[in-house]
Formats: C-alpha cells, structure tokens, sequence
C-alpha cells in the first residue's frame, strides 16, 4: 500500500491530488477484493496542529491486475500554516482493527527570501537621493517596485526635457540594488487596460504600444528584474484580459516577473489561473481585513501595503505579521504612500527580521 502524488512541498491555498495503490498479489486473476480504509492528513506547525477531516472511511477494489487505485483531493489551507505534514493511509479490518498503514510525507511552501534580505514588497515611486538609496540598501527588501530611468516617468521626463533620462529623483543606481541582492521591480500602468488611470495623463501614456516600449527599454536598458503593472481593472473583460496577456508575455518573453496590481481585495483569480501574474499587489489599506476568496487561496503570491500618518513601528510590524499569519507573502506599511520612507522604518524591519513566529 502507498500514497503517492502529493508533491515534496505544497503551496499554501492550493489542492494537490493523492492517490492511493494497494496491491494484494495473491488475488492477481481472481475475483476482485474490497479493502476498507480511510486516510488523514495532519500538519504539525509552529501555530498548531491542522487535521484534515475530510476524509472518511472509503472503499477500495482490486481489479484483476490485483491492484486498486483510489485519489483524493487535500487543499492546503491558506491561513499561514508551514511545516512538515503527513498524509496516512489506514487498511483496516472488518472490525475496522487496523491492518496496516502507509504514510506520505511533505512540506509546505514557506517564503523565505535569499539569506539577509527582508520578505518586503517595499514600493517606492521616486525622490531618490544618495540618503534615500542608502536607507533602502540598508534595510534590503527582497523587492522594490519602483521607477527607472526609462519607465513610465522616466519617458514622460525625456519628452518634455532631453535630458536622457538623467533625472534624479528616479533610481539610477540599479547596479546598487542589484549588488546588494534587491529585486527591482520597474513601474508602468495600463491604466485600467487603456482606458485612462487615476492620474489622467494622455492616453498614449496607457497605450498597449507605450507600454510595450516602456518594458522593453526597462527589461534591456535599465536590467530590471521585473514589470509592476498598475491600475489593472479587477474584473477584466475579454479586451482588457486580451491587452494584460500581451503585456505579460511580453514581460515573460525576458525572462522577468509580472506583477499585477488591482489594488483591491477581491479580483478575478484569472491573474494567476491564465499564467499573467507571477506575483499581485491586492489590498492598497490594508488594516488586518478578513482575507476574500481569491486571497485565501492564492495568498502565497499575493501582496498587500497599507500606510497611515500615525502608525508605528510596532503598528507596521503587526499588520504585517497579521498578513503573513493569513498566508499573505508580502506586506508593506508606511506612514505615507510611496515617495518616502517613515522615519522608523529601521526599527519596523529588525523587527520583522527577529520575527520567528
């Protein structure tokens, strides 16, 4: 008897397919046979015990082969269980005595970034100085989402002034970040699939063809690590589903990141199930909410961001750990939005870095 199909390690929020062999050689070309069984999954984690219940007693029939195959379905849930699991089969007896067991053993996905890096979606749109760059150098976000010299601002500069993208407030130092291990994360906006963003620049600042320059210049230009698309529409139709598919596979075709942001709680999960998003931004206020269905059960590439003037270091480091106890992987809290760091910053990510929860 034994389990299989469950992968080494499970994704949180996702449903994994494990099958279940037992083979009696003794009845190879006889009449079939009937075994009792039921199987439990269990995961013990640093929060708790997770038993899977779901499971009853079931029955399975050996075929003239002598072998009987039954599956099941396990969804690893999505609320911030890591660890080790078990799924055990249990043979049992008429009298429901158990005969013999089988086990499978797994774990489950934990985010962990490269060693020294902080687990941060950290947004920054611009105001870069030698004083701004070292505190983020400093603090090493595993990502940073922001503004290269040849991303969408960096090209509405070059329109108006020639300066060949030399302008300061926008991170010119890529060869920095790289070296200190950051992923940067180049920003565009597809201003709700071409429709028109929230800031109302000219159309062609939101055209498919605008935003196809703009990720090819960043991807070859500036050496991103990826492509935040923002402004997405959360419920895309098929044209908007149509424009978001060129964008990334465009981003894709570089061998990059796309991470799409609706900036909402609940969107369509059709970002992940058609291979457009490898990462989301989702909540942009974010307060330690009850998680929508879509979050829940693809929170391992989900990320969310919150900021208000009177939060606190300690404030920030429990709604992000909040987050994290959901099965959310990226949190970031600022007192302002994204063009400044909050002066306590510092003392927000040692906290999160001592965390070991």
């Amino acid at each position: 008897m034994t389990i299989s199909g469950l992968d080494a390690e499970l994704v949180p929020g996702q449903t994994y397919t494990g099958t279940l062999t037992i083979t009696n050689q003794s009845t190879k070309g006889g009449s079939p046979v009937s075994y009792t069984f039921y199987i439990r999954v269990v995961m013990q984690t640093s929060q708790g015990v997770f038993v899977d219940n779901s499971l009853s007693l079931e029955t399975i029939t050996t075929g003239a082969n002598g072998t009987g195959i039954w599956s099941f379905d396990f969804k690893v849930p999505a609320t911030g269980y890591t660890g080790i699991g078990t799924a055990t089969a249990y043979l049992l007896s008429s009298s429901l005595s158990v005969l013999s067991t089988a086990m499978r053993n797994f774990t489950i996905k934990t985010i962990v970034p490269p060693t020294g890096m902080l687990r941060m979606n950290m947004k920054s749109y611009g105001n870069h100085n030698p004083t701004y760059d070292a505190r983020i150098l400093a603090i090493k976000p595993e990502y940073v989402i922001d503004n290269p010299p040849h991303g969408l601002y960096g090209e509405m500069d070059e329109e108006k002034y020639h300066e060949n993208y030399t302008y300061p407030y926008l991170l010119q130092n890529i060869s920095a970040y790289h070296a200190a291990g950051i992923k940067i994360i180049g920003y565009i906006s597809s201003g709700y699939e071409g429709k028109g963003g929230d800031d109302h620049y000219a159309s062609k600042w939101y055209s498919l063809e605008m935003n196809k320059k703009i990720i090819i210049n960043m991807a070859t230009l500036d050496r991103i690590d990826g492509v935040f698309i923002d402004e997405c529409s959360d419920f895309p139709n098929s044209a908007s589903k149509s424009y978001l598919q060129q964008l990334s596979d465009l981003v894709h075709s570089y061998g990059l990141i796309v991470w799409t942001n609706t900036g909402v709680d609940n969107f369509d999960p059709w970002f992940f199930t058609s291979s457009v998003s490898d990462l989301a931004q989702s909540s942009e206020a974010w307060v330690g909410q009850s998680l929508t269905p879509v979050q829940q059960q693809w929170g391992s590439r989900i990320g969310v961001t919150g900021f208000k003037k009177s939060y606190t270091a300690q404030k920030a480091f429990e709604l992000t750990i909040s987050a994290w106890n959901k099965g959310i992987s990226y949190c970031y809290i600022n007192n302002t939005e994204y063009t400044s760091i909050a002066p306590w910053f510092e003392e927000y990510a040692q906290m999160l870095r001592n965390y070991s929860g």
